[in-house]
């Protein structure tokens, strides 16, 4: 069943054990309260995966609800400063972009401590990574040892219109648009890693993650605004899913997905990396913009 985010994101998730493993290692969360959207993956390689990314999620949402709490007060304490005819006012002039709200048009407002609200998600993530590194530590995991897990999320408070986009690993964001696929995050791989810098020397296994949260002591998280337009569809998800089936499996999927049948969607995606071979736990999350 869907559930509405922030009344403007209509969402549906679905996490299988794929047709391997015996065990699931991935987490989700889709939360109306702090407007977030979350898939984590727990590493294989490393001890108790499933207890990473559940606990990456649980630190997550705690951190983040009181970080919501001062954007609606910020919000709230700005609107009688915000001209409507003000001309340069982000609300005008957009077209189907979904209108951004004053805390969108004060890009650089700040949160209590002068901090911006992405290097807020920044310092949020670079906590919950501390906790779990913390974990590792006191287990007696030298430095790249222990549990870690992957992150990507949306997080869309109620009185923001535009998205905070937030990852670390290789669990993926995607938009679709007019039945465009694109890939919003870059994997943080060894594989990427050889893409980006020429190919030069042997190409690398494609699994072979450079950041995760809990390994090491630090995190380079990548955290972004991401513009949205109603009838997007933004996909959530572990290489569970990537790894099996194409873009072009994917973007046919979507390409007659709606807002009323984002189920049977996420389904689909599903079902179709379990067809084709299911080596790796699988993790959708759908949410369509609906205005």
């Amino acid at each position: 069943m869907s559930q509405t985010i922030a009344s403007r994101l209509r969402v549906v998730g679905q996490t299988d054990v794929g047709c391997v493993r015996t065990l699931n290692e991935d987490s989700f969360c889709i939360d109306d309260e702090v407007g977030v959207l979350m898939v984590a993956d727990g590493m294989g390689g490393h001890a108790a995966g499933e207890i990473a990314s559940a606990r990456v999620i649980k630190e997550m949402l705690q951190l983040l609800a009181p970080l919501q709490q001062q954007l609606e007060e910020l919000s709230v304490s700005d609107q009688p400063h915000i001209r409507a005819d003000d001309p340069h006012h982000p609300d005008s002039g957009e077209g189907n972009t979904l209108p951004r709200s004053q805390v969108d048009y004060h890009l650089n407002q700040v949160l209590h401590g002068g901090v911006s609200v992405l290097e807020s998600v920044t310092q949020t993530i670079q906590q919950v990574n501390t906790v779990l590194y913390t974990i590792n530590d006191q287990a007696g995991y030298g430095d790249g040892g222990g549990m870690g897990s992957t992150l990507v999320g949306v997080w869309l408070p109620m009185v923001s219109a535009r998205p905070v986009l937030f990852h670390v690993g290789d669990s993926r964001c995607y938009l679709f648009r007019s039945g465009r696929l694109r890939q919003l995050t870059e994997d943080h791989t060894l594989y990427q890693h050889w893409i980006r810098y020429g190919r030069h020397g042997p190409e690398p296994a494609r699994n072979i993650v450079l950041q995760a949260m809990g390994p090491s002591d630090t995190v380079e998280p990548d955290v972004h605004y991401q513009d949205v337009q109603v009838d997007d569809i933004l996909l959530l998800c572990s290489d569970g899913l990537t790894g099996m089936i194409t873009e072009n499996d994917i973007s046919r999927i979507l390409n007659t997905t709606s807002a009323t049948s984002l189920e049977l969607a996420c389904s689909h995606l599903v079902d179709l990396a379990r067809k084709q071979g299911g080596r790796d736990n699988i993790t959708v999350i759908l949410a369509h913009v609906v205005r």
